[in-house]
């Protein structure tokens, strides 16, 4: 029998996974993209609703026509449970979204995840893009756009249906242009 733990001391140390998503360039690429068939075309559309909303894959596919909402300042909203955690989330649809949206007539399709996912690469042939396109990217992409935009971590963790900010910060991918936007705004009004 073994009187003392033989990995005491040991440390293992786990590299955290880099968060993929999609420039406004590669988004656009995807939008401008004719497609070969109307399956992809759908794949297509229901992946930029992921772009513009940040919906994981499961709570988009449970949406229905009466879960879209019109507040007092007239935007188009969606507001749940997360089925994955039971966390409530809120995403106001801007405009790209909300056009998807009415194509099909506040019912998008349906597809089963295998499907969606293995027609993503696909799409990913199509308009050359070499990361790969997953469900969970359209999400990524979203949150990184949120909060480059400048929209707070809270407001952003909210809109996920993160339970805290500590998982949205795993979305915090600062670009370039949103380090040089910030310091022009200080350099011009010095």
């Amino acid at each position: 029998m073994i009187q003392e733990n033989p990995f005491m001391g040991f440390k293992i140390c786990r590299k955290e996974k880099e968060v993929e998503f999609l420039t406004q360039e590669e988004v656009d690429r995807i939008r401008k993209a004719k497609m070969p068939t109307e399956g992809l075309e759908k794949i297509r559309d229901l992946f930029l609703f992921q772009c513009y909303t940040s919906l994981s894959y499961c709570d988009m596919m449970a949406l229905k026509p009466s879960d879209y909402k019109t507040n007092e300042y007239g935007h188009i909203y969606v507001t749940g449970e997360r089925l994955k955690t039971k966390v409530k989330f809120v995403t106001i649809l801007f405009e790209d979204a909300i056009s998807i949206a009415k194509k099909y007539d506040f019912c998008l399709p349906t597809i089963n995840n295998q499907r969606y996912n293995t027609n993503l690469k696909i799409i990913a042939n199509i308009c050359l893009i070499t990361k790969p396109l997953h469900t969970h990217i359209g999400r990524h992409t979203a949150a990184c756009y949120l909060l480059n935009k400048g929209i707070s971590m809270e407001v952003v963790a909210r809109i996920m249906g993160h339970s805290t900010t500590k998982i949205t910060r795993h979305y915090a991918k600062l670009l370039d242009t949103s380090v040089f936007d910030a310091v022009d705004k200080i350099m011009n009004n010095v």
